[in-house]
């Protein structure tokens, strides 16, 4: 049974399982006892000592190496000499005891070799230690470079470490100072969009009380006109009340649109129309609108005294362009020009002036006022009456709003 465990033990050392060779081996030497069989002692020893080797346990491993020695040389038995100076020179050789790992191969050379052969064996033994030392210092040599190699390796990795901790602080600190910028910012947009919100909302009841005033003074003036008799007194009241309304649309679109600085003249001038011809009584068979109005937005100043052209302009044509519900047309075109001009023109097929009917519309109120709005415009006014009016202004003191 003990060499039963003893060949299982060597077994396992030659499959690398030097543990339980281990084991196997302590198992051999427990149930064979130094007095039966010395042999079985020796080797179990000096497998015990090669495990150890291979598991890089040298104090064990000499150690058991060193008694399967002495068993081994009481039995001059020269295989197991070989086996057990081969590792004990490996145990020295690891160790760094090179003088005595040199010593022990001699001796495991001899061991291998006869008697007879000594003498040719100690020319190898001399030349394997040459070949040794040699391999040792080239060993030693790769040793130090891989060292070095190393050495260079940890420095450029602790250069790349800290470069990627200074990095780390930088990319933090920035990120800090986005995130309290960008706080900032959302601060500052929040406190200035409130602010905006609260002029948009005054600037709408600003238009919307200017509306309503405008619409006040337009129904007094309707009201007053009830109470004339005269007939001139009753038209200039619904002359003046026209005139009022054409401004209070203009305010009425300021705060019901979404640009309070900027009127859309298209649907303004449309509204404008409308009303004068609902105001006239004006039926769409007897006289056709014809409107080509460029999509344009203008500021309240341009629109205000334009507004007021236009509803003197359409008035005149209807009160004097078709008399005794004569059928005819009125054209309003409205255009940006390639001079930078803004060309408004109003033209009718009605029946036109005479040279007396002429003079006195030259000297009436309305038309004073259409000169004061046309300079006020920095515009050039140029008429004719004959056959239907036609009318034509080039504005150039106007300004546009972006939609």
């Amino acid at each position: 049974m003990g060499i039963g465990h003893l060949n299982i033990g060597n077994l396992n050392v030659e499959t690398k399982k030097y543990a339980k060779a281990i084991t196997q081996y302590d198992l051999a030497m427990k149930l064979v006892s130094p007095d039966q069989n010395k042999l079985v002692h020796a080797a179990g020893l000096g497998g015990k000592g090669l495990a150890f080797l291979n598991l890089n346990q040298l104090n064990e491993a000499e150690d058991n190496l060193q008694k399967s020695l002495v068993f081994a040389k009481e039995l001059n038995h020269h295989e197991q000499l070989k086996v057990t100076l081969e590792g004990l020179a490996q145990v020295y050789e690891k160790e760094g005891n090179y003088k005595e790992a040199l010593e022990t191969y001699k001796l495991y050379s001899i061991a291998k070799d006869t008697f007879f052969q000594q003498t040719q064996n100690q020319s190898l033994v001399d030349a394997v230690e040459k070949y040794e030392a040699a391999e040792k210092e080239a060993k030693i040599i790769e040793l130090n470079a891989q060292n070095e190699i190393s050495q260079l390796r940890l420095s450029n990795s602790r250069k790349l470490l800290w470069a990627s901790l200074i990095g780390l602080l930088i990319f933090t600190g920035l990120a800090y100072y986005l995130f309290s910028l960008n706080k900032t910012i959302k601060r500052q947009n929040a406190i200035i969009s409130k602010s905006l919100n609260e002029k948009d909302f005054l600037l709408r009841e600003i238009h919307h009380r200017v509306k309503n005033n405008m619409q006040f003074i337009s129904s007094f003036l309707s009201l007053q006109s009830d109470y004339v008799t005269d007939p001139t007194a009753k038209k200039a009241l619904h002359t003046g009340e026209h005139r009022v309304q054409s401004m209070a649309l203009i305010h009425q679109n300021l705060y019901q649109e979404d640009n309070l600085t900027g009127i859309e003249t298209a649907t303004y001038l449309k509204k404008l129309t409308k009303n004068l011809f609902d105001a006239y009584n004006i039926n769409e068979e007897t006289i056709n609108l014809h409107l080509d109005v460029e999509e344009v937005i203008l500021d309240v100043d341009t629109m205000v005294p334009l507004g007021l052209i236009v509803n003197e302009l359409i008035s005149n044509s209807l009160k004097h362009g078709f008399p005794e519900k004569r059928k005819g047309n009125i054209y309003v075109s409205l255009k940006n020009t390639d001079a930078g001009t803004l060309t408004l023109h109003v033209k009718d097929d009605g029946v036109g002036l005479g040279e007396d009917e002429l003079k006195k519309l030259n000297q009436s109120f309305g038309f004073r006022l259409i000169e004061a709005f046309t300079d006020q415009l920095n515009a050039q006014y140029s008429g004719k009456y004959q056959d239907g009016f036609d009318i034509r202004i080039d504005i150039k003191d106007f300004k546009k709003i972006a939609a």
